[in-house]
């Protein structure tokens, strides 16, 4: 009769086979993966790009009217649609399998 696994044993046992999991992906699978990756880094650098160019918008503010206040009003609009073709990425990424949950249990 086998006792069962301690939780550190099983979450060791769970990295492992996570690990094993990531050398037997396809070719395809791996590029997939690495083009997601810089995808979410470029989103990441857009959204910061574009909060960037509202602030300096906002703070000349005053001396440019109305036309300054739209071309803010535009960085803040495609900084919130990058960040939800982010969200949506990140979750269909999810959803196909090609990223995991950490693991880590709930209440901890």
């Amino acid at each position: 009769m086998q006792l069962p696994k301690t939780q550190a044993q099983a979450q060791a046992s769970e990295k492992n086979s996570r690990q094993g999991d990531k050398k037997k992906l396809s070719g395809e699978v791996q590029k997939i993966i690495q083009v997601m990756t810089y995808l979410v880094a470029l989103a990441f650098f857009a959204i910061l790009a574009s909060l960037a160019v509202a602030l300096l918008f906002m703070l000349r503010g005053g001396s440019g009217g109305p036309r300054q206040s739209r071309r803010m009003a535009k960085a803040l609009a495609l900084r919130v649609g990058v960040s939800i073709l982010l969200f949506v990425c990140i979750l269909l990424s999810w959803k196909f399998g090609f990223i995991h949950p950490t693991g880590i249990p709930q209440g901890a």
